[in-house]
C-alpha cells in the first residue's frame, strides 16, 4: 500500500494523502463535486481522482467506505474538523482502551506504574500480581476515560526566540531532579529517595516539566511566552498538537 500511496502522491499529485493499512482519508479545500460514473455519485474532486486511480491498478473498493462530509469516522475516530475535534465512542474506549489512547495521550502517565510492574520480567506469558498503586492507576485511567470528551485542536501559534519571557531548564534521573532559570540565577532541586513508592523515570520527567509550569505560572507577572528546555523526546510527544482542515476518505 505504501507504494500506491507514493504513486499517487507523486505521480498523480495528489497531495496530503494519508493512509492507515487500506484506508485513505484527506482533506478537500475546493467543494466543487465530480460525479464518478461507476458509483452514480458525485465526490470530491480528489476523491474522485483517487478512485480512478484505483480503477486504473484494479484495486477492489466500494462504495460504503467513499465518503465525503463536514465529518467522519476514520479508522475508529471521528473527526470533526468545524469543531476542531477528535473523539471516540464509549463503546471503543472500553474494547480499545490502547487504542484510545490516541485521543486522550495526557492519560499515558497513569500508565507508569503498570510499566514500573512488568519491567526486567522474561517470561512472555507469565501472569502478574498487581499491586495497589497499578490497581488505583488503572482505575483512575477507566474512570477519566469514561468521562472525558473530544480532543480538541488548535492552529499552533509560532513565535520568535527573541519573543521569549522566560527560559527554564529542567531535568530528572532515577537520583534527583531540579530545575534551573538562568536569568534569575535560581535553580530547584531535590533528590529522590532510595526507595521511592514510583521508580519509574517517566513519571519524574512529567513531575519536572508540571513543577516547571507551576512555578512559572505563579510568578507575579504573568508569562506569555515561557521556553522549557528538556532532553526528553517522551515529554514533548506527551503535549501532542494536530492540525485538521476538513475530511474526506476513501
Amino acid at each position: 500500500m505504501g507504494l500506491i500511496v507514493w504513486i499517487v502522491i507523486f505521480v498523480k499529485n495528489i497531495n496530503d494523502l494519508l493512509h492507515y493499512m487500506d484506508d485513505t482519508f484527506s482533506y478537500e479545500m475546493d467543494l466543487t463535486l465530480e460525479y464518478y460514473a461507476p458509483y452514480k455519485t458525485h465526490y470530491s474532486k480528489k476523491q474522485v481522482a483517487l478512485l480512478h486511480l484505483w480503477d486504473e491498478l484494479d484495486l477492489p473498493h466500494n462504495i460504503k467506505k467513499q465518503e465525503f462530509r463536514p465529518s467522519l469516522m476514520i479508522i475508529g475516530f471521528h473527526i470533526d474538523p468545524s469543531c476542531m475535534s477528535m473523539t471516540i465512542s464509549h463503546a471503543a474506549r472500553e474494547e480499545l482502551a490502547n487504542w484510545a489512547l490516541n485521543i486522550f495521550p495526557l492519560l499515558r502517565l497513569t500508565l507508569q506504574s503498570s510499566y514500573s510492574k512488568i519491567a526486567g520480567k522474561t517470561l512472555c506469558n507469565a501472569g502478574i500480581f498487581l499491586n495497589r498503586a497499578v490497581i488505583r492507576d488503572l482505575a483512575w485511567f477507566a474512570d477519566r476515560m469514561c468521562h472525558m470528551h473530544s480532543l480538541y485542536f488548535f492552529v499552533d501559534e509560532e513565535w520568535e526566540f527573541t519573543q521569549v519571557n522566560l527560559i527554564i531548564l529542567c531535568n530528572a534521573s532515577t537520583v534527583g531532579l531540579g530545575f534551573y532559570i538562568p536569568a534569575k540565577a535560581l535553580s530547584f532541586a531535590s533528590s529522590i529517595p532510595t526507595n521511592p513508592l514510583i521508580s519509574n523515570i517517566l513519571f519524574y520527567e512529567a513531575l519536572m516539566v508540571a513543577s516547571t509550569i507551576a512555578w512559572a505560572t505563579a510568578l507575579p507577572t504573568p508569562l506569555r511566552w515561557l521556553l522549557i528546555y528538556t532532553d526528553s523526546l517522551d515529554m514533548d510527544n506527551i503535549f501532542l498538537c494536530m492540525v485538521i482542515t476538513s475530511s474526506c476518505s476513501s
